[in-house]
């Protein structure tokens, strides 16, 4: 039987924050201890270093990892989606993917390259790069299929 993971949103919590943070998460996995893990994501994003954080967890994880879009995975949560070894998207469910957005810092460039190794290995081209920021807007199932490999 598969460990699950439910990643929704609540009135008070997005990915960074209370249950959807990338320690919770952690201990999530620590008690999942190696079993097949579902990870189910409804969220409108949050913290971009907490969706990496919580990407690299789900990559490193030694069971198999399926990440499910139950309704939106947007902005940080589709890093989080992409953690999965498979990815499965309901069939009304959206992916949103946006340019990455800074308040006061940040260098477009080093902006540029963290987008770019966050998202290429989902290219169905290998060996070219995915241009992320060609890449935006809300996608469903059939369009997140044709960017992005293994979306089910």
């Amino acid at each position: 039987m598969n460990y699950k993971i439910y990643l929704y949103d609540t009135d008070t919590d997005c990915i960074g924050s209370g249950s959807l943070s990338s320690s919770f998460i952690q201990s999530q996995l620590e008690a999942a201890a190696g079993q097949d893990l579902e990870v189910h994501i409804s969220s409108v994003g949050g913290s971009a270093f907490d969706a990496i954080a919580i990407y690299d967890l789900l990559k490193k994880y030694p069971g198999n990892v399926t990440t499910y879009v139950d309704a939106l995975a947007a902005s940080a949560a589709s890093i989080v989606a992409m953690g999965g070894k498979i990815v499965v998207m309901s069939k009304y469910a959206l992916l949103m993917i946006h340019k990455p957005m800074v308040g006061s810092g940040g260098n477009a460039d080093e902006l540029l390259k963290d987008v770019q190794r966050n998202y290429p290995w989902r290219n169905r081209r290998p060996g070219k790069k995915l241009a992320p920021c060609k890449i935006t807007g809300y996608l469903n199932r059939a369009q997140a299929g044709r960017q992005l490999r293994r979306v089910n």
